[in-house]
């Protein structure tokens, strides 16, 4: 095991999420956590934040929501965003909303924002940071977007897709980045963020 991950684990760990993307990659590191969705208000914040700042707003958001319940406990957050021709996608709301996101992004690149924040045991200030990553889409027909929006799984996505979804390896042409930011938490930049505090 790491001897970073070593260390972490002998704190009581939090992940304030219930993203099964955040706790398969935390799981594959060797941490040992359990997981907490704290309920915060997402909404309207996008007007006062570049997207780098919200991500990481965000995350400290949901990692305070957490500690008033687990007050001695490591808690990590994190949240993702993605950002098309300067416009913040969020989850969409509806079948017809992800449809309508999926045919923004078809044949452009854009940016998949995403921020974590750590709360340590006796500590009132977050650890934060984030990371970007630029995805590529191919041009998607109307039929292949259809395919996709009636699985269902673009609903709880940021962007209106997974990155780990089967369907979706067919659409992106390019990555420049980390995969993992893509797919819902920076584990590189989490992991020396942690290094350079913990070891």
């Amino acid at each position: 095991m790491l001897p970073l991950i070593e260390k972490l684990n002998l704190f009581s760990v939090v992940l304030a999420s219930q993203s099964p993307r955040r706790t398969e990659l935390l799981k594959n590191l060797g941490l040992t956590f359990q997981t907490f969705s704290p309920e915060i208000d997402e909404e309207d914040h996008n007007l006062h934040h570049s997207p780098a700042e919200l991500v990481c707003t965000l995350s400290v958001r949901k990692a305070e929501k957490a500690r008033d319940r687990f007050q001695h406990h490591l808690i990590i957050a994190s949240d993702t965003t993605v950002v098309s021709e300067g416009k913040i996608l969020n989850k969409p709301g509806s079948q017809q909303e992800a449809a309508l996101m999926l045919n923004s992004l078809s044949g452009k690149t854009h940016s998949v924002l995403t921020g974590f924040a750590v709360l340590l045991p006796g500590k009132d200030e977050p650890f934060t940071g984030f990371s970007e990553t630029r995805v590529t889409f191919s041009s998607l027909s109307h039929n292949e977007i259809e395919a996709y929006v009636v699985t269902g799984s673009p609903l709880d996505k940021a962007g209106a897709y997974g990155i780990q979804d089967g369907m979706v390896s067919a659409f992106i042409s390019g990555i420049d980045g980390d995969f993992y930011t893509v797919m819902g938490f920076p584990v590189n930049a989490f992991y020396q963020k942690m290094k350079s505090i913990l070891l």
